[in-house]
C-alpha cells in the first residue's frame, strides 16, 4: 500500500486530481489539512445583482472586479473540496498540528498556516474539526500524536472510543518520541479495519531499528502504515548532483518496510515536508528537478546551477532530462513526464515555476508506485 502525504496546495491538489483514477486499497492519499477553503460569496445589490469596483491590475489597466464578502464559517468547504478531488474514493484526513515554537518548521507564513495554529492551541477546536470528517463516509481520520502535542491518556482513549462509535475506520499516527507512552491505548483499541501509522519523520529506518521491531511484537490486527520523510529540509536546490542518481534522498523505507511487517508506507511523493513560507526567491534560484525511478528506487536529479537564471534556467533542466531520458526507466504514459514534454513543446518559451515542477515531481512519484504497486501484485 501507497499513500502520497499532501498538505493542500494548489499544485498538489491538481497532481493528486490528475492521478485520482488510480486510487484504491493500495493506493490511498492522505490530505494534512493546513490551511481551510471557502466557497465564495459576493456582495449584492437591492435586486440580487453582484456588485463590481473598478481596480488596475498589475500592468496599470482598469477592471472591473466582483466584491467579494469576508468568509465566515458557515462557508468553509475544505472537505467537499478534498471529496471532489479525489472523485469520492478513499482518503485519510489529518487536520495539522505542529507544535510552538518548532524545531521541525522553521520557516513559515502564519497567515498561511492559521487553521493549524489555532488547532495546536486548541485541542476542543480541533476534536470538532476531526468530527466534521464523519460527514464523508469515504475519509479516514486522523488522530496525530507528536512530541509536544500529547493527549492526556483519559482523553486519549475517551477520544478514541468516540472516534470508533462514529467512522467504521479510524487511523492513529504517532511519531516514535510517544510511542511508549500510548504503545498499551495502542495496541488495545484499534479494530482490524483500523489504522496504524508509525512516523519516523526525516530518520533512517536503521536509526529506528528497535522501534520498529517492538511494533512487530504487538502483532496489531489493523492496517500498520510506515511514515517516512526522506528529503532533507536542510538541503537547497543547489545541493543536489546533476543529471545524475541523487544518493542524498534515502528512499529505502519504500521497499524495506514489509521487513517489519507493515502493510505499507507513506512520504510526500520526492516533496520536503515544510509548511508554506511568505517571502518569495525574487525570481532567483536554482532551478532543480527530482524525477523517480521505482525499478532502482532512486530520485534522478537535474539542474541548472546558475541561481541568477532562476525559473529560466529549467531551459536546461528539461533539455537535460531529455539528454538522459534513459536513467529514468519507464515513461511511458507517465503524467510527469508528459507534463515535462508538454513544456518542451510550448511556443512562448517558459518552463513553468517553482510549483510547476513540485507538482511534476509527485506526479512522477505517484506514477511509478503505481507501476510498482501494479509490478509486485
Amino acid at each position: 500500500m501507497y499513500i502520497p502525504i499532501i498538505k493542500t496546495r494548489n499544485k498538489e491538489f491538481l497532481a493528486i486530481k490528475k492521478m485520482s483514477d488510480k486510487f484504491g486499497k493500495d493506493f490511498i492519499p492522505y490530505f494534512e489539512i493546513i490551511k481551510d477553503r471557502y466557497e465564495k460569496k459576493y456582495l449584492l445589490n437591492e435586486v440580487g445583482e453582484i456588485v463590481t469596483e473598478v481596480k488596475k491590475t498589475r500592468t496599470g489597466k482598469k477592471k472591473n472586479y466582483k466584491v467579494e464578502l469576508e468568509p465566515t464559517e458557515e462557508d468553509i468547504c475544505t472537505l467537499g473540496h478534498i471529496n471532489n478531488i479525489v472523485n469520492e474514493e478513499k482518503a485519510f484526513i489529518d487536520f495539522f498540528r505542529f507544535s510552538i515554537p518548532t524545531k521541525e518548521y522553521k520557516k513559515f507564513a502564519l497567515d498561511k498556516v492559521m487553521l493549524s495554529f489555532q488547532m495546536s492551541r486548541d485541542f476542543n477546536y480541533y476534536k470538532k474539526r476531526i468530527f466534521e470528517i464523519s460527514t464523508y463516509p469515504n475519509f479516514i481520520p486522523v488522530l496525530s500524536i507528536k512530541k509536544g502535542l500529547e493527549i492526556g491518556k483519559v482523553d486519549f482513549v475517551n477520544l478514541l472510543t468516540l472516534m470508533k462509535s462514529k467512522f467504521t475506520s479510524i487511523a492513529i499516527r504517532i511519531t516514535s518520541e510517544c510511542l511508549d507512552e500510548y504503545k498499551e491505548e495502542i495496541i488495545n483499541n484499534l479494530r482490524e479495519d483500523d489504522y496504524f501509522i508509525f512516523d519516523i519523520r526525516n530518520n533512517s529506518m536503521t536509526s529506528k531499528i528497535m522501534e520498529l521491531q517492538e511494533i512487530k511484537e504487538y502483532k496489531l490486527s489493523c492496517n500498520m502504515i510506515l511514515f517516512n520523510s526522506p528529503r532533507s529540509t536542510e538541503l537547497v536546490n543547489g545541493d543536489y548532483e546533476e543529471s545524475s542518481i541523487e544518493f542524498k534522498i534515502d528512499n529505502s523505507v519504500c521497499t524495506k518496510y514489509k521487513n517489519f511487517e507493515f502493510d505499507g508506507f507513506g512520504d510526500f511523493g520526492g516533496l520536503k515536508d515544510e509548511l508554506p513560507a511568505g517571502e518569495g526567491s525574487g525570481g532567483m534560484g536554482t532551478a532543480l528537478s527530482l524525477l523517480y525511478n521505482y525499478k532502482d528506487n532512486h530520485f534522478y536529479s537535474f539542474k541548472n546551477d546558475n541561481s541568477k537564471d532562476g525559473m529560466k534556467g529549467y531551459k536546461k533542466v528539461v533539455e537535460d532530462i531529455f539528454a538522459n531520458i534513459h536513467l529514468l526507466g519507464d515513461i511511458k504514459g507517465c503524467p510527469g513526464i508528459d507534463k515535462i514534454e508538454e513544456i518542451k513543446n510550448r511556443c512562448d518559451g517558459k518552463y513553468g515555476n517553482w510549483s510547476t515542477w513540485n507538482e511534476i515531481t509527485l506526479l512522477r512519484y505517484m506514477s511509478q508506485q503505481c507501476l510498482k504497486i501494479k509490478h509486485d501484485n
